[in-house]
């Protein structure tokens, strides 16, 4: 159980149970029992969101206290999001096991920097969809190749791991195998046929 105080100085709680993240996932189309922290990384990143689920964790306090929801989230601005979100994920740490937790710190650690990576992509006007068809054709390359063409492009062995942590971050990086020996060859590099 976790608490948080608004704007207002009232101190909220927060906690996880099987029908509250039930009734956030009904509500709010938030399914904070992703073990892929798909939830998790929105609340985490759009006050918005943290609000309207908060209000759902809360939903038994706030009639207790005879204030609407909208009162209830106009009180959730500045500090109380910062201290909002840290109730959040201290509640969703004491709900899920602990190995279970650590998955999902992790999967929220990878989703907020793919968040962060995208918004600065689409900041310098770049195509997202054409970036994610790059990307895509880009991991199913054999290792030596992405690593030739980062070099040749001018970059780094830093800029090389900072690339592979991005690609892995978007899904696991897939090399296609030739079925013949299911070693891992490129297309061009099979013979016509196989």
């Amino acid at each position: 159980m976790a608490f948080f105080k608004d704007t207002l100085d009232r101190t909220w709680r927060v906690e996880f149970d099987a029908f509250v993240l039930k009734d956030v996932l009904d509500r709010e189309g938030i399914d904070l029992a992703d073990m892929q922290a798909g939830g998790l990384v929105k609340v985490a990143t759009d006050a918005a969101v943290l609000g309207r689920v908060l209000a759902v964790l809360c939903a038994d306090e706030i009639k207790d206290k005879g204030i609407s929801e909208r009162e209830f989230v106009k009180a959730i601005r500045q500090e109380a999001i910062t201290d909002g979100r840290k109730a959040v994920m201290a509640a969703a740490s004491d709900f899920f096991p602990p190995n279970e937790w650590s998955e999902i710190q992790s999967n929220l650690t990878r989703g907020r920097k793919v968040l962060e990576g995208m918004a600065a992509i689409k900041g310098m006007g770049v195509d997202l969809p054409e970036l994610m068809q790059l990307m895509d054709a880009f991991k199913n390359l054999p290792p030596e190749m992405r690593r030739q063409i980062v070099m040749e492009e001018g970059g780094t062995a830093t800029n090389l791991a900072d690339l592979e942590n991005l690609i892995s971050a978007t899904g696991p990086v897939v090399t296609p195998s030739n079925a013949a020996t299911d070693s891992p060859v490129s297309a061009a590099e099979s013979p016509p046929g196989v």
